[in-house]
């Protein structure tokens, strides 16, 4: 098994460089940031909550008030770290770790906004539904990692922590790739299932047996896919027929 020291030392230099006065009262900034974001969020969310609940209302105004619910806490978060930036820049005291904290809400303000318009736009159904806080999370954390600067060193070192397995070589790197990788395609392949099965419903030409049958042939086809694709991407080796055999036996397990 490798590990990168260097990495690590790399890391810890780089916190060690934030360990200053400046630093802290940024971070103050954040934290009451943060704190004024979660109150007014907890007020906006019981009215626009409230608001859902009224019979009457458009599909657009529900789409428009749940993507403000997701958007409240970061947009008024972000509000509070300008105001504090300017008043940093006002009196001519360092404000970096505040320009990264804005960035920082700013990207998560994207990332709800366009993972909830993939759900509803594209993907619609319980799958993404489920899976919609797990996907915003973690586009954010990557695109978080990157504007700090840690995700390259990061990344080397899961790619150095690694085992080897006879000819091949297994990283920590490849396994959160091929988890990723996972369910990102497992999440298409079940929805092009559910596309493919509602328009098989809409058709008069298939009886219901039928139409369970090519179901299950269709989400066993895709899920097995997407379950190869992953594991390719990810960089494991698919030489052998043991681990064509198992992704097949995933995929029939998911049909």
């Amino acid at each position: 098994m490798e590990f990168s020291v260097e990495a690590l030392k790399g890391l810890i230099i780089r916190l060690a460089d934030y360990a200053t006065l400046e630093t802290g009262i940024s971070l103050a900034v954040v934290v009451i940031a943060v704190l004024v974001a979660w109150s007014v969020h907890r007020v906006v969310d019981r009215a626009l909550s409230s608001r859902l609940d009224r019979q009457g209302l458009t599909a657009r105004h529900e789409v428009t008030t749940r993507l403000a619910r997701r958007l409240v806490f970061p947009l008024v978060a972000l509000l509070a770290v300008l105001a504090g930036l300017f008043v940093l820049r006002a009196i001519d005291y360092p404000y970096g770790l505040l320009k990264i904290a804005a960035n920082l809400l700013v990207a998560l303000a994207l990332v709800r906004m366009l993972v909830y318009g993939l759900r509803v736009g594209f993907a619609q159904g319980p799958t993404l539904k489920a899976w919609e806080k797990f996907i915003s999370t973690t586009v954010w954390s990557i695109v978080a990692l990157h504007l700090v600067g840690w995700l390259e060193p990061l990344v080397l070192g899961m790619d150095k922590l690694s085992i080897d397995l006879g000819d091949s070589r297994l990283s920590l790197l490849m396994v959160v790739k091929l988890v990723l990788l996972s369910a990102l395609y497992l999440l298409v392949a079940f929805w092009v299932a559910g596309v493919v099965e509602q328009r098989m419903r809409a058709s008069r030409h298939i009886n219901a047996s039928m139409r369970v049958g090519l179901s299950k042939v269709v989400k066993f086809a895709l899920v097995s896919l997407a379950i190869l694709l992953a594991l390719t991407e990810a960089g494991l080796n698919l030489a052998s027929l043991t681990v064509f055999g198992g992704a097949l036996g995933v995929g029939i397990g998911f049909g």
